[in-house]
């Protein structure tokens, strides 16, 4: 009777056993992970993949960086300060255009985000400051794009000797805004079509090396955008080929200027 016990005993000891090892929730055991768990290298713990929500806190200790940890089409990326997070993945873009502001609300569509470049890539974020009144450092004005404030580096867009901005930085009107600002050049020529992220040229290559924008007469508005000189008068434009006309009026509502451009003949 006692052996008979003790088989018994010995039976349920090895069924708790096995019992004890068969896990429906893998979460929180130690690496190496199925391929549905990611493992946190520094903790060697495994937490389920795509597990963290978009917006939130997300560990950078993973072979993937994180990404593993977020939803599909976002990353475990830190900008702005505020700590690595989950972010939907989006284009950056100079906001050069009035047309930028539909683009990034398309790709961001969280109220209040717009999207930031970094080293791998663009996600969308938070804005950083605010346009009335505006907070940017000095020499920078605020832009809000989607519900979402950018800083950026104004500039004199009729300045001359020097030209405004760096070597490789155009001075151009952001967005819709009266603002102007310095941003990358492109490689647009003169009378070319032209978008927020596919730019002009800093200047024309004419005798008159006159610096270009990415816009178009406002008389014309339904027209595409092209690389246009800048004008200040009729004689910055070769006529008759050229026509010196308003592209934005009240650019600078203080001083009460407009942007002209040279309308070119087509």
């Amino acid at each position: 009777m006692r052996r008979l016990a003790f088989i018994i005993g010995g039976a349920l000891l090895l069924a708790g056993c096995e019992l004890a090892l068969d896990f429906d929730d893998l979460a929180d055991l130690p690496c190496p992970c199925d391929q549905d768990h990611v493992c946190l290298n520094a903790s060697d713990r495994c937490v389920p993949r795509g597990s963290v929500e978009l917006f939130k806190s997300c560990s950078t200790d993973t072979d993937g960086q994180g990404d593993e940890l977020c939803p599909q089409g976002s990353i475990c990326e830190a900008v702005n300060d505020l700590g690595p997070r989950c972010l939907p993945k989006c284009e950056p873009t100079s906001y050069a255009t009035p047309e930028a502001g539909i683009q990034v609300a398309a790709q961001c569509p969280y109220q209040g985000t717009t999207c930031w470049a970094t080293d791998r890539g663009g996600v969308c974020s938070e804005g950083v400051c605010r346009a009335n009144p505006n907070n940017c450092p000095v020499g920078q004005e605020c832009v809000v794009f989607n519900g979402a404030g950018v800083c950026f580096t104004t500039c004199g867009i009729y300045q001359r000797n020097p030209y405004p901005c760096g070597n490789n930085e155009s001075c151009h009107p952001i967005g819709s805004s009266a603002v102007t600002a310095c941003v990358p050049a492109g490689e647009r020529a003169l009378g070319e079509a032209c978008t927020a992220d596919d730019l002009c040229r800093k200047l024309d290559g004419t005798q008159l090396n006159r610096p270009m924008v990415c816009d178009r007469p406002f008389a014309k508005d339904t027209e595409i955008r092209r690389c246009l000189a800048i004008c200040e008068n009729a004689g910055d434009c070769f006529s008759p080929q050229e026509t010196c006309v308003v592209a934005r009026p009240d650019l600078d509502p203080t001083l009460g200027l407009d942007l002209l451009v040279c309308e070119r003949q087509q």
